[in-house]
């Protein structure tokens, strides 16, 4: 990987940072910022999202985690998993990442396991690894995948 990472993850997905525990991760990771509640989403974009998780909020995260520095790539995880609340909508993640948005629905499934299948498909994404989505497996727990170019 060439430019370090700068990552923004809105509280599902912070799985996949426990490799930050290993050894040279400083050669990946430039800063982590995790913007969990409503206000701190708010105050990190300078508005109120007519939707928290939604592929446009996504690409507001991801236009304003672009600015300031040539020397890092933005990556954005923006998930709606389990939760012990009435969802009023999907489990799913958006994650922007090299000018591409990758849309998840997930299956119902137990929040752990989401948590582990989102910290999957991170690592997929940003090592090119496309065919994790083909897996029978994870396949099983995966509702529907697109990815498009963010405008």
């Amino acid at each position: 990987m060439e430019k370090l990472l700068r990552v923004l993850i809105t509280g599902g997905g912070t799985q996949w940072l426990d490799f930050m525990r290993r050894p040279g991760a400083s050669k990946i990771i430039d800063s982590v910022i995790i913007p969990y509640s409503a206000e701190a989403s708010e105050q990190f974009l300078g508005y109120k999202p007519q939707s928290f998780c939604s592929i446009e909020t996504t690409v507001s995260y991801y236009q304003q985690l672009s600015k300031g520095s040539d020397k890092c790539e933005p990556l954005v995880v923006n998930c709606s998993l389990a939760t012990d609340r009435i969802k009023r909508g999907t489990d799913r993640v958006f994650v922007a990442f090299r000018g591409q948005m990758h849309s998840i629905t997930l299956k119902r499934n137990t929040r752990e396991n989401q948590e582990w299948l989102v910290a999957t498909f991170i690592d997929a994404i940003v090592n090119d690894k496309g065919e994790v989505f083909k897996d029978p497996f994870i396949g099983g727990f995966v509702e529907s995948y697109t990815c498009n170019s963010i405008q």
